[in-house]
């Protein structure tokens, strides 16, 4: 490789890092769910129980580790944004750590990391999902560092490993429900190992009973709050249906297509691999995740960029790889050159994006929101107001609501014009445009006119009581 070629490779690495600290600055206009996490720590941080006292369709870990955060921190929406936005930044680069300490200690080679990140940085969603306060970054970490310890399993055949290995999966699940369809394949890998070695059972066995024991105490804990029927209901029936109810509710396509070239090319990196042996047992396993991976998001949509960052972190391990092995060849320099050019290319639309689709207004508003102590309303979910006390089961968008009722008929009686009348909050978020017409057939879950006429449109989802427009 030559001087200019390696300078252009490690100037495009300098600048995807400082784009990974604006995107922190700035974000991306999906960080709605940021909002959306921060209350419910809150709310958790306030005595209140997930799925019995609000709802929600998560797993609830993130918000009881970051309740007392929450509690300490002052009532400021900028510290207390930016602080969880930074714990993330922490665990994201700390999932970077165990992807390089697989290429250290598996493929013994510290350089493949150097390719990884460039390739994998190609992925914008990488850019503004690196800081997100959500429990996608803490559920990635624990499932890689989860990875790694299998690995060291494979390796070593030591029962610690695989232990370590089974508690960050479990622990990876309860921040996030949807890792067990990745933790599924490790179930063949297992298989497989087992096998070819049966005695290896009694090692699968005693790793998993710490696992076990962790999994009890939540179920135990579950039972304790009596949230159980309603975790089942929210967390798997529901999530199971909301994408699925007609377009009524949801109209969305799967994203997955947009990205077909990025993994595309990691295939055709695999397949370049596999034909040139250039394969050992650690790039099987990864060639395993990412195929199953991105054949789960083609079964069960994905209707969001930001949920194809894990398959894209396999992506872009099998690229690294491959880029390692024809860096130094002559035959391939074209090529080489080519995929630089695209590294290039893809670093200034991401920085164009980042510059066109950041957060800023969304944050001025959420600042003007919770520097007051009246009460808001949620009622679209763009907007939170992160410190309101808890009125309503339903502290998230009117389509929640709506799915929420339409399965389980949990609230018949529940109704937004009267909670606005009953509580008069200072703000209300909501969606006054002619798309609601017809996803909103029973008229509970929309404002009548004669509400909304006490409040004036102030930005494009927030009204402010009228009465209080000097404020």
């Amino acid at each position: 490789m030559s001087k200019g070629l390696k300078y252009t490779l490690y100037g495009i690495l300098l600048l995807d890092i400082l784009g990974l600290f604006l995107a922190y600055v700035f974000a991306e206009t999906v960080c709605c769910d940021e909002f959306e996490h921060l209350r419910m720590s809150y709310l958790v941080g306030n005595g209140y129980i997930p799925y019995r006292d609000f709802f929600e369709h998560h797993h609830p870990l993130l918000w009881y580790v970051f309740a007392p955060i929450m509690m300490i921190l002052p009532h400021d929406f900028t510290l207390t944004y930016y602080t969880a936005r930074f714990i993330s930044f922490v665990f994201s680069s700390a999932t970077f750590y165990f992807v390089y300490l697989i290429f250290r200690d598996f493929f013994s080679d510290k350089k493949l990391f150097v390719y990884f990140f460039l390739t994998v940085m190609v992925f914008y969603p990488i850019w503004f999902g690196f800081s997100f306060f959500k429990p996608d970054v803490y559920a990635r970490f624990f499932y890689i560092a989860g990875l790694y310890g299998f690995m060291h399993y494979v390796k070593g055949e030591k029962i610690r490993d695989l232990t370590i290995c089974c508690l960050a999966f479990t622990i990876s699940f309860l921040f996030l429900q949807t890792l067990v369809f990745d933790i599924l394949p490790f179930l063949m890998i297992s298989a497989v190992i087992i096998c070819k070695n049966p005695q290896k059972c009694k090692d699968f066995i005693m790793a998993s009973i710490p696992s076990l024991f962790l999994f009890a105490m939540a179920i135990a804990f579950l039972f304790y709050t009596d949230s159980i029927k309603q975790y089942f209901q929210l967390n798997w029936v529901f999530n199971s249906k909301v994408f699925s109810m007609g377009n009524e509710y949801v109209n969305k396509g799967s994203i997955i297509y947009a990205f077909f070239i990025h993994f595309a090319g990691g295939f055709a990196a695999l397949f370049w691999l596999y034909k040139n042996k250039k394969i050992n047992k650690y790039t099987n396993i990864i060639a395993l995740l990412f195929t199953c991976s991105v054949i789960q998001h083609l079964f069960f949509k994905a209707y969001y960029a930001h949920y194809l960052i894990l398959p894209f972190i396999f992506c872009s391990m099998i690229i690294a790889v491959f880029l390692e092995n024809i860096a130094e060849k002559k035959e391939y320099r074209i090529l080489f050159c080519y995929i630089v050019a695209f590294f290039f290319c893809s670093l200034i639309l991401n920085f164009v994006t980042l510059s066109i689709r950041n957060n800023i207004s969304i944050l001025e508003e959420m600042k003007k929101i919770n520097s007051t102590k009246e009460l808001g309303m949620v009622v679209s979910g763009n907007l939170y107001k992160i410190y309101d006390p808890l009125i309503s089961y339903y502290v998230m968008h009117t389509d929640i609501a709506i799915v929420d009722n339409e399965i389980f008929h949990r609230f018949p009686e529940y109704d937004l014009d009267s909670n606005i009348t009953l509580y008069k909050p200072l703000y209300i978020d909501y969606d006054d445009s002619d798309v609601w017409e017809h996803r909103l057939e029973n008229k509970k879950y929309r404002i009548s006119e004669g509400v909304l006429q006490n409040y004036e449109k102030i930005s494009r989802y927030l009204w402010q009581r009228k009465n209080t427009l000097s404020q």
